[in-house]
């Protein structure tokens, strides 16, 4: 079988603990016939296996107690493992010189959800003595988190639907025609957006609706795209994405951004993100039920403003936020240290920087307004998206013309 890496850390109740190279094979055990050995019958040799613990998707911690006759020594003891039963010196296998004392190891690298076999060995005058089997079943890993995404689920709908939001804003560059998640979920470009252009070299953030560049057979479908014309009437400015009253599913899906493109931190795969629905985004923000209650919050990471999502599995014990489900409260009310962001990422959260907006090539609310699309059209000049600043968030989304630039944040749904 394919050797794992022998890597341990020995805790011995020994003055002083001496390692083997771990990494060696040894001469094929004898084991003279029984688990104890026997082969030489001056000396007695007891091996007892220690119960296997502190058993993880990839680890365990194993030991063992060896007992020789007065006088006699011992060269070398170890564990050995297996996923087979009885596993010998010339499996896999940890050892230590010391001998004359209690001891246990951590076995690493391991393979989750795997039922291993572990004896303790001594090793005495090239004659090997073994303990007793004892197996155990390392942990489930849990789903692997995607590239790109951050590790909390949502719950988007009465059905049970489950997303994972993407690991920051999403983000264009027109020159080398590249997408990708900002590299913080608190990062956003602001007021350089106001450059958009097919040869503007550096990054932007804020989209019209639907410009994913798939030709939807619209004029106006590139993420570079501004166009605007102030005329009253039916026909009040562009329509952006698809023509007349179709949303970013079915035949226009690829006027989706993440159904679209491959995004360079994100898989590099096209079809592996979407963007929320309407109803979705409110039963994100409104009406999930996570056993906690806690849903949202409003806060400054890294003194930027926005809105933190809480996963659905959050306890209150995690972090004292004030104001939770407060959707009048200001950012000022949770200030959070980048440090402190680092920490509350890992426990699944979201958060949507407020990025503002873009209208024509003027940016507004740079840190002060966040506006992220949905995938549904309002009509046939405007798309619904969220909606949040400081002592408000939306009850139900708005509705605005779709060549104003909005942030776009994607999800994939947990399958």
């Amino acid at each position: 079988m394919k050797k794992l890496k022998k890597i341990a850390s020995v805790l011995m109740l020994a003055a002083a603990v001496v390692f083997a190279a771990g990494c060696t094979k040894p001469d094929e055990p004898n084991n003279g016939g029984n688990d104890n050995g026997g082969g030489n019958n001056d000396v007695s040799v007891t091996v007892t296996t220690a119960t296997p613990s502190d058993i993880t998707a990839t680890t365990a911690v194993c030991g063992a107690e060896v007992t020789v006759s007065e006088g006699a020594s011992l060269s070398e003891l170890g564990v050995c493992w297996s996923k087979l039963a009885n596993p010998t010196a010339s499996d896999n296998h940890l050892s230590i010189a010391t001998w004359n004392e209690p001891f246990t190891c951590t076995l690493t690298e391991l393979e989750p959800n795997t039922v291993y076999h572990v004896r303790a060995y001594a090793l005495r005058n090239q004659e090997y003595y073994y303990g007793a089997d004892k197996s155990f079943t390392t942990l489930d890993n849990g789903p692997i988190v995607p590239e790109g995404a951050v590790n909390g689920f949502f719950t988007i709908n009465e059905e049970g639907d489950l997303v994972r939001f993407s690991h920051g804003n999403l983000q264009y560059q027109a020159t080398t025609n590249t997408w990708r998640f900002a590299l913080n979920q608190y990062d956003y470009i602001g007021e350089d957006n106001a450059h958009n252009s097919l040869f503007y070299s550096d990054w932007i953030d804020l989209f019209g609706w639907g410009t994913s560049g798939w030709d939807c057979g619209n004029d106006y479908y590139r993420p570079t795209d501004i166009e605007y014309r102030d005329e009253p009437g039916p026909e009040f400015g562009f329509h952006y994405g698809p023509s007349g009253e179709y949303s970013l599913i079915g035949e226009y899906a690829n006027s989706d951004w993440g159904v679209y493109n491959a995004i360079s931190n994100g898989g590099n795969q096209p079809g592996m993100w979407r963007t929320l629905g309407a109803n979705e985004w409110n039963y994100i923000v409104f009406n999930r039920r996570p056993e906690s209650g806690c849903r949202l919050v409003k806060a400054q990471v890294n003194a930027v403003n926005g809105l933190i999502l809480l996963p659905d599995n959050w306890t209150t014990e995690t972090y004292p936020f004030a104001n939770m489900n407060n959707t009048i409260a200001n950012y000022e009310g949770n200030v959070i240290s980048a440090l402190d962001w680092s920490m509350l990422e890992d426990a699944g959260c979201v958060f949507l920087p407020a990025a503002g907006f873009r209208y024509v090539s003027e940016v507004r609310s740079v840190n002060e307004e966040g506006d992220y699309w949905s995938r549904d059209h309002s009509n046939i000049n405007a798309a619904g998206f969220f909606w949040f600043k400081s002592n408000t968030i939306t009850n139900g989304l708005y509705a605005w013309p779709r060549w104003q630039g909005r942030s776009v944040r994607l999800v994939q749904d947990v399958q």
